[in-house]
């Protein structure tokens, strides 16, 4: 940018006395100043020059003189325009017919003609403003002109730059913006040469409103415009061509360029705005185009983990106003989409008979389950990763991916049960031989699944189950383990979700206690035992078993079990009179000692089969049991009975051998014990078929209207909690009110509160007013 010369500093000359002619003193600045454009000032006498100025202005000529000083340096420019300027614009071939090195080399040639026309006139004409400093401070700031030097660049502007006939500033800009595009297409251009032009029109003030300098007025509305459209074709021709990760490249170095071209020679001012332009033209426009590219787009990337393109696409999506919502809407819409993969994946095999109750029905259900929450624990720890590292941990982004999980997660009506099941399997035998710090991993990632889930009460449900049977049957992995899941989901939901669950490990410590007691009691007694017999006694309310005479399972125990049974009851019912004992063959297990005629096994059997078993220790080996013998023998019901006979004769371990063949059990079939059974280990377990397994429709569906009956209760609690709290409340106030408490259990739909408000209102805990139907009392 040309500056103004270092004035000297000139003492004002004493008055005179003497009345200075105009004419005479004006010929000799005139003339001054036409040597001083020459390039000859080195002659003139600088005081002898301000003190003909300091004179005119002393006596009253200052107006006069300002004018003269403008018009000598109007005439000096338009010689300048006319000598100098117009043959160098004269010089610049039309477009068409001329190449592009053609106009690269005029325009440069046009553009230091410019500049020294400017640098020579910013040079002279601080020279000549030192002349007329006293002019400047008297005179001119006090009828609010300016200065010398501020006019002579007006003056400049109004001949040179914007002169209608020349045209020259139009022109300046057309050069300057063909270079821009020649640098963009990649050629070699003078930037310091388009920096002291540019630099020139921003030193050069506008007369348009709202405008500083005439690069605000006239060059930067046309270097933008040119830019939308040459971004805008360029957009259009390589979306078509590049892939997604190229194209986001070449965005990337079309920012930098940008960026660089304001810092070196277009003004700081333009950046933002150019760079609004190239996010538009170049992003905004086409980024669901982008997300889309097929074989390249958003979802290859996030496939396949390429982590420096997504952080490129979230970075440049992330400059424009509604990119970010774009993004995320894609990111959540392929989420879930992956999701319902795997859920799809998870249903069960078609054609599958789900009356059939055989090993590798329960396997393979147990299996899908397991493999959907590994798939979605691998897919949350994908995104959980491409979060971190290509969307720099953005919180909006991160509530994204959780909405898709909850969203798909949900869609699976089973996933409640996949998620028990899976912390089922890992407490039971998963997590041996890991250490604390992979337990609490796999804990804490079943943490997360369970937060996703809506219907947390449906987990709960399943997971008293599992516990339950993971307590009873000692199976497992530790106690440790067992609170440190039951704390991680007391932390998630709160006490009252747990309550049941500590309750179960207490009744677990409790029973330990007292058959450490029995067993010293039936030792003082010298008491005769058959075998070894422990009975964990349960709280009724901890456990999730019903002991409804219809739901409780039938069973006539083996003379030794009844015995032991009979003992045991003696023994607690003196010691805590008053109580109730209720007997859950279901629950029980029992270690076997099975001679074949090769070896002795121990066998791990549940109660039923124990009963089943011992039956054969009564008639020959080579005699058979009818299915109905063993009905009566046992007194079983018919389920139970097909269940374990199937565990014992259909399943992977045939202790009993079936009269016929195929993996179902009908009440024509007989049975007798397999003498020739052998195996590796000499302990053997025998799994009762459907434990562990996957519920079908019938059993789904008893579940699912236990759990909605235990909502109902859980809602009309919440509704009196609220009323009692507020008195009197709008209908729509207290649903709200009732969701906001019952949310962390289950999500409660609006018209099934209403069906609970009708209710209570009927037995006389809320009544409507009188004046407004839609809001109630509470009564006391």
């Amino acid at each position: 940018m040309a500056t103004r010369g270092v004035k000297p500093k000139i003492k004002p000359p004493k008055k005179t006395g003497l009345a200075n002619n105009f004419d005479e003193s004006w010929h000799i600045l005139s003339q001054a100043i036409q040597q001083i454009f020459r390039k000859n000032a080195s002659t003139l006498s600088f005081e002898h020059l301000y003190r003909n100025s300091y004179n005119l202005v002393l006596h009253k000529q200052g107006q006069k003189l300002y004018d003269s000083v403008q018009e000598v340096v109007a005439n000096h420019l338009n010689d300048v325009a006319e000598t100098v300027l117009s043959p160098a614009a004269a010089a610049i071939p039309e477009s068409a017919g001329s190449t592009t090195l053609q106009r690269r080399d005029t325009g440069t040639d046009f553009m230091k003609t410019i500049k020294s026309i400017w640098e020579d006139h910013a040079v002279c004409m601080s020279m000549v403003a030192s002349v007329f400093m006293y002019l400047d401070r008297t005179y001119v700031k006090q009828n609010n002109l300016p200065q010398v030097y501020d006019a002579s660049l007006n003056t400049f502007r109004d001949i040179i730059i914007r002169s209608k006939t020349r045209q020259t500033g139009d022109l300046l800009s057309q050069i300057i913006l063909e270079h821009i595009r020649m640098e963009r297409d990649g050629d070699e251009i003078d930037r310091s040469l388009i920096k002291v032009c540019t630099d020139m029109l921003s030193y050069l003030s506008s007369d348009i409103p709202n405008c500083d300098t005439i690069y605000q007025s006239d060059f930067e509305p046309l270097f933008l415009s040119t830019s939308g459209v040459f971004y805008s074709i360029e957009a259009a021709t390589l979306i078509a061509e590049y892939s997604a990760s190229a194209y986001l490249q070449h965005v990337e170095r079309r920012l930098r360029e940008e960026k660089q071209r304001t810092q070196h020679y277009i003004t700081a001012t333009s950046e933002p705005k150019i760079r609004a332009i190239v996010e538009q033209q170049l992003i905004g426009r086409h980024m669901q185009t982008i997300m889309e590219m097929e074989g390249s787009g958003l979802a290859p990337m996030l496939d396949n983990d390429h982590m420096g393109d997504l952080n490129r696409m979230y970075t440049l999506f992330l400059r424009s106003d509604s990119g970010l919502n774009g993004f995320k809407a894609f990111l959540l819409q392929r989420i879930v989409e992956l999701g319902k993969s795997v859920n799809f994946q998870a249903l069960p095999p078609p054609n599958r008979d789900r009356s059939s109750k055989h090993a590798v029905e329960k396997i393979r259900g147990t299996q899908l389950a397991l493999k959907w929450v590994k798939e979605v624990i691998q897919l949350k720890d994908k995104y959980d990763k491409i979060w971190r590292e290509a969307f720099e941990g953005d919180k909006t982004v991160q509530n994204t991916i959780t909405d898709a999980f909850s969203h798909f997660i949900n869609q699976n009506e089973k996933s409640a049960e996949f998620i028990s099941l899976f912390i089922d399997e890992n407490l039971k035998k998963g997590l041996k031989g890991k250490t604390e710090q992979e337990t609490e991993d796999v804990l804490d990632k079943t943490i997360t699944l369970f937060r996703f889930l809506s219907d947390k009460d449906l987990f709960e449900g399943y997971y008293k189950n599992h516990l339950a049977k993971r307590l009873l049957t000692g199976r497992s992995v530790s106690d440790d383990a067992e609170r440190g899941m039951i704390a991680k989901l007391k932390m998630e939901v709160g006490h009252n979700f747990t309550q049941k669950l500590e309750g179960m490990l207490r009744d677990m410590k409790t029973s330990n206690d007292m058959a450490q007691d029995y067993k010293n009691h039936v030792e003082r007694k010298n008491a005769k035992r058959a075998f070894e017999f422990t009975a964990n006694v349960l709280t009724s309310t901890h456990w999730p078993f019903s002991l409804a005479p219809e739901k409780v399972s039938t069973c006539a125990y083996p003379r030794e079990a009844e015995t032991s049974r009979k003992l045991f009851q003696d023994f607690y019912l003196n010691r805590f009179s008053g109580r109730q004992l209720v007997w859950l063959p279901t629950m029980g297990n029992c270690d076997l000692r099975f001679r074949t005629t090769k070896r002795i096994h121990e066998l791990n059997v549940s109660t039923f089969a124990m009963t089943v078993l011992m039956l054969f220790n009564d008639i020959p080996e080579d005699q058979a049991m009818t299915f109905e013998e063993l009905k009566t023998a046992t007194s079983m019901n018919d389920l139970d009975l097909s269940r374990t006979l199937q565990s014992l004769a259909c399943a992977r371990f045939k202790i009993l051998m079936k009269s016929s063949s195929g993996p179902d059990v009908s009440h024509n079939d007989s049975f007798s014990l397999n003498v020739n059974f052998t195996h590796d280990t000499l302990r053997v377990r025998i799994a009762t078929i459907a434990a562990n397994k996957v519920e079908d429709d019938s059993e789904r569906k008893e579940t699912l209207e236990k759990i909605e009956e235990m909502r109902k209760h859980l809602t009309d609690a919440a509704i009196i909690r609220v009323m009692k709290d507020r008195k009197t409340l709008s209908h729509n106030d207290l649903v709200v009110e009732v969701t906001k408490q019952l949310v962390q259990r289950f999500v409660p739909s609006p018209v099934n509160i209403k069906k609970r408000i009708e209710a209570l209102i009927d037995r006389e805990y809320l009544e409507r007013t009188e004046k407004e139907r839609n809001t109630y009392n509470y009564l006391a």
